[in-house]
């Protein structure tokens, strides 16, 4: 089956603008005005999705077909909504203390989820390399959300 690669100009509208807030409270106690960027009103539910997103069109760009992700937290959620937006596989990898309500969260994106490693930290740069390369599937190009593995790291928010 082929997968039709979406145009680059919908990875940049997978985030939204959002509010900025003035919070009295905070304000009052420290003297000075303090605001707060809801990043929470994202679709994924964190500022996550910014980075992750433009680092999705460049994939995508590059003919990307299938995207994976190892966390356990916002970014792997944030990719997995990305990937479902883009009408691309994903798969992320989780360590064993992920709670289960996010492994169900990840699934309810259509992301496919793999338990690997038992604490935070758990696959090395090379070990998810070699993962990635696991997965890749015949004529497709996979792509690994992780900034310590990737040339546009340090705008990749992982």
């Amino acid at each position: 089956m082929a997968t039709s690669v979406p145009s680059p100009a919908k990875a940049r509208q997978l985030y939204v603008r959002t509010p900025l807030l003035c919070s009295r409270k905070l304000s009052k106690r420290v003297g000075a005005n303090v605001w707060l960027k809801m990043e929470s009103v994202q679709p994924s539910g964190s500022f996550k999705i910014r980075g992750l997103s433009n680092f999705a069109n460049k994939a995508v760009e590059r003919g990307c077909t299938r995207f994976a992700s190892s966390s356990g937290g916002n970014a792997g959620l944030a990719a997995a909504y990305i990937a479902r937006q883009l009408g691309l596989p994903i798969t992320v990898v989780v360590p064993e203390t992920t709670p289960s309500f996010i492994a169900d969260k990840l699934r309810e994106e259509g992301a496919e989820v793999e338990v690997v490693g038992k604490v935070r930290g758990f696959l090395s740069c090379d070990c998810r390399r070699n993962w990635c390369q696991e997965i890749r599937m015949p004529g497709s190009e996979t792509v690994l959300y992780g900034r310590s593995c990737l040339p546009e790291g340090g705008r990749v928010n992982s």
